[in-house]
Order: structure tokens, then C-alpha cells, then sequence
């Protein structure tokens, strides 16, 4: 494949079931559909985990959640081990961020040549109430997050704003001045929360069109039952706010894409449109409440499954990939797009290159791999994917599986129907060929009780209360009880 510029849209708790391409009849998101049209989809596409932090530690560095010991919000990615910045300024290319990257800090050497206004945890050390495990802390009394529902922006689409401003004077001003091919990373924030849209995107959508979520007849499994009472945001919503919410979740969505169409324009009045391959991903998704969740931090498709798209020189247009990938597959990705041997980046065997990927047949048997250890969880949980099943492994727990041709809302649990256990065995063996479960579940507990000790225990923590989002650069974190 011939080297070429790559430049990485990156949006945050962007779900698949709120995009255009995706199939969403109701939301306006032309530009990200236009990459859509002009490349290759991933409709089967994850996260490595359903949390921020970890998940962009596994997109920088191509390793899974317990290979890097990012277990949650408190435990960034520091540099180690090398990221795909690493390797390209080691061979002589520029890698630049402008955005959120949620890292530890700017000051360690997390590979890019230089960092655009970023966005890291908090000093204080990101969510400490997540190192909360065993016990799990009880629920919220508020939450600044349904507490500020509305249009009208925030200090975040502000941020988001100056992010898109930034990388198209990076595009029209420093781009022609590159010798060899960059990587350019641009991250916004939007649509995750506050859900305070700028209201010309807030207007673009009635009450009438949104529709409530889904809610099952059964009830929930244990392990998802106690993450919902911990991150209980739907104690604080009824059907009026739900509606509110969502409504700004899709505003935030087209204001997301809004910025991507600025970019993109200045890409193509700059000459580097046929120069430059686009990755376009989102770091998780969203339970809009669909289950009584909202947020993320579980394995289910609102909130693991992922936008993921690539357009460019050398790549199809207007295909659909059934071939399942994640975040992980990132890493390589560059590599491959700037001319640089994905072989040599040592990232984990999973990984390949989506440039690559996108040139083949679909590959309905690979594996993709997910694990969750971060707030709300009693223990740890895992997915595998592959083919039409997945499979949820909860430690402690009973397993869920979903057959997700036939059921794609995931409505019918196969996880203990003796029909299945072949299936069930099956996938099993194949997350412990990727790791040993309890073990990692012990190590990330571990480790947490560790900074718990550092943070001064947990009635300290407790007493700080939860974080409300990490703030934009110039803000000071935000802590509620």
C-alpha cells in the first residue's frame, strides 16, 4: 500500500444505533456518512473497553486492557508500552494530537511530537470512586450529569469548538510543511455528556421523533443489576428528562459532525484529500437507557460496538465489512498508512492493519476480545465476539450469550440454555487462550486497592464523591456526593 497521511477523527460515547450509516433514519450526520459512502464500514467493530481510559490506552498501544494494567479512570496510559507515536517519530514522521487523548499528563512521553491543547485526567487522580470494588459503593443522591439537562452548550462543545479550529489551521498551516507522512489525531468530546447541546443542533430534532428506550421484560442479570444501582443515573430520570436527554445526545451527534465537515473541508481546499487516508472511531458507546443504563461500562452493543470507518487512497468505496475489529487494530493502522512495517510496532497478535482489512474478504471468525474492570463492576466481565455469537464472561457470575443474527437487541439470553453449552465451552476456551479471567480480575483489584491506599483509603474517597466528567484544560475537576 502506498504511504500516505493519516488523519484520525476520534469522537467520544458515540454509539453505532445514533449515526446515519448506521441505519438511524432520524439523525442528521452527513459527514460522517459521506465517509461512510466514499469507504469501508465496520459494522462489527468494538471496544477493548467500554471506559475511556482504558479504551485509548489500547488505541495508542495496540495491547489489551490487562497487558497495559489500565484497568480504569485511575489508571492512564503513562507512555509505556510504546504507542503508535513512538514509532512514527522514531522513524521520522510527525504524529500530532489536538484534543482529548485522557492520558496521565502531557508531560510523560506518550509518543507524539507534539500535543494540541490535550485533555488528560484530573490531577486528583481521575474517578477514584471506581477503586471502589469490594464493596461497591452505594448509589448517588445526584448527579450533576441529569442535574444540567438541556440546550445551550457547555464548556466541552466550547472545547470541542477550538479543537475543530485548531486542526484545520494544523491542516492549512502546518500539514504543506511536512516532508514525510503524518499522522494527525483530532478528538473531540461530543457527544459525550454534559448532554448540553448548542442549540441550532438541539433544534434540529423534535420530541416526536425520539424514541424511548428499550426496557426488558426479564430481569436484569446480577452483574449488570449491581452496575445499575452503583451508576444509578436512571433513578434520576423520568420520561420527560429521558426524552430531554436524548434529544441533546442527538444534537451533540450532529455537532460532532458538524466539526468533522470543517475539517474535512479544509482537508480538501488544502490539496491532502488524495493524500491522506481517514479513520474515523469513536473510543465507546452509550446506553442511552435502553435497559435503565446510561453510559457506558458493559459489554452489551450500545456500549461496546463502535463507529468504525476508513476512506482514502488504496481503499474500497461504499463497502460494508463484516469483519470483526476494535480499537486495538488502530495501532497498526497507522503504521501501515505512513509506510511503517505494522510487524515491527509489537503490539498484540490480534491486531491487524483496517487498511489492510478493508482490502479483503469478510471475516466473519475473527476474534475480538473486550474487558471491563473500572466503576460500577462487582468483578470483572469480558466479551468475546465471533462469528454471529457473543459471548459475556462474568467473573463469579453466570455467562450471557447472544446469537446477534437473530437477536441484535440482544433481548434472549442463551447464556444457560443447555441447547448452547457447546457454544458456551467453546468460547470460553477461546478467552482463556487470551487470558486467565479470575487472575486478571485479582490483579485489577489488586492494583486498585493499592491507589485506593495512596488516595487515603476509602472513606476519603467516599467522602470526595464522584467525579462529574474530567474537565476541559483551564478547569478544575468536579466532584459531587
Amino acid at each position: 500500500m502506498t504511504p500516505t497521511n493519516v488523519l484520525i477523527l476520534c469522537v467520544d460515547q458515540q454509539t453505532t444505533k445514533v449515526l446515519g450509516c448506521y441505519g438511524n433514519d432520524i439523525i442528521k450526520t452527513p459527514n460522517i456518512d459521506r465517509l461512510a459512502n466514499q469507504g469501508v464500514r465496520f459494522d462489527n467493530a468494538y471496544t477493548p473497553s467500554p471506559l475511556c481510559v482504558p479504551a485509548r490506552a489500547t488505541m495508542a498501544t495496540g495491547r489489551h486492557v490487562h497487558e497495559l494494567n489500565t484497568w480504569d479512570g485511575c489508571h492512564p496510559y503513562t507512555g509505556h508500552p510504546m504507542s503508535w507515536g513512538h514509532h512514527l517519530v522514531e522513524a521520522g514522521h510527525s504524529a500530532v494530537s489536538i484534543g482529548k487523548l485522557h492520558y496521565r499528563n502531557e508531560a510523560d512521553e506518550t509518543g507524539f511530537s507534539k500535543q494540541i491543547m490535550p485533555m488528560h485526567v484530573p490531577e486528583a487522580g481521575g474517578d477514584l470512586i471506581s477503586l471502589l470494588r469490594s464493596p461497591l459503593p452505594s448509589g448517588r443522591n445526584k448527579s450533576k450529569l441529569f442535574e444540567t439537562l438541556g440546550p445551550g452548550g457547555s464548556a466541552k462543545t466550547d472545547y470541542d469548538t477550538l479543537v475543530t479550529q485548531k486542526a484545520c489551521a494544523w491542516l492549512q498551516d502546518q500539514a504543506p510543511q511536512e516532508n514525510k507522512p503524518w499522522c494527525l489525531f483530532v478528538s473531540q468530546v461530543s457527544p459525550h455528556p454534559p448532554l448540553n447541546a448548542p442549540v441550532k443542533f438541539f433544534e434540529l430534532y423534535e420530541y416526536a421523533d425520539i424514541e424511548m428506550p428499550k426496557i426488558l421484560d426479564a430481569p436484569l442479570h446480577p452483574w449488570i443489576r449491581q452496575l445499575r444501582n452503583t451508576l444509578n443515573d436512571a433513578d434520576f430520570m423520568d420520561d420527560e428528562a429521558t426524552l430531554l436527554a436524548l434529544r441533546n445526545y442527538y444534537g451533540l451527534c450532529s455537532f460532532a459532525d458538524y466539526n468533522i465537515g470543517l475539517i474535512l473541508k479544509t482537508l480538501e481546499d488544502a490539496d491532502l484529500m488524495d493524500t491522506t487516508r481517514i479513520i474515523f472511531v469513536s473510543d465507546h458507546g452509550d446506553n442511552l437507557g435502553a435497559r435503565t443504563l446510561w453510559n457506558k461500562c458493559n459489554m452489551y452493543q450500545e456500549a461496546a460496538q463502535i463507529p468504525m470507518i476508513v476512506t482514502g487512497p488504496g481503499i474500497p468505496k461504499g463497502r460494508v465489512s463484516t469483519t470483526g475489529c476494535s480499537l486495538l487494530d488502530i495501532a497498526p493502522t497507522v503504521l501501515d498508512g505512513v509506510g511503517i512495517d505494522p510487524a515491527s510496532g509489537d503490539f498484540n497478535s490480534l491486531s491487524r492493519s483496517l487498511f489492510s482489512l478493508a482490502n479483503k474478504p469478510d471475516d466473519l471468525e475473527r476474534i475480538v476480545f473486550a474487558e471491563y474492570h473500572g466503576m460500577g463492576s462487582p468483578s470483572a466481565s469480558y466479551m468475546i465476539r465471533r462469528g454471529h455469537y457473543k459471548f459475556i464472561y462474568y467473573v463469579g457470575y453466570s455467562p450471557e450469550l447472544f446469537d446477534l443474527d437473530s437477536d441484535p437487541e440482544e433481548l434472549k439470553d442463551l447464556g444457560m440454555n443447555p441447547n448452547y453449552r457447546d457454544i458456551i465451552e467453546e468460547y470460553e476456551a477461546i478467552l482463556y487462550n487470551i487470558c486467565d479471567p479470575e487472575s486478571e480480575d485479582r490483579r485489577a483489584k489488586d492494583k486498585q486497592q493499592m491507589s485506593l491506599e495512596v488516595a487515603g483509603g476509602r472513606e476519603t474517597v467516599e467522602k470526595l464523591g464522584w467525579l462529574q466528567g474530567t474537565p476541559v484544560p483551564g478547569e478544575k475537576a468536579d466532584f459531587w456526593r
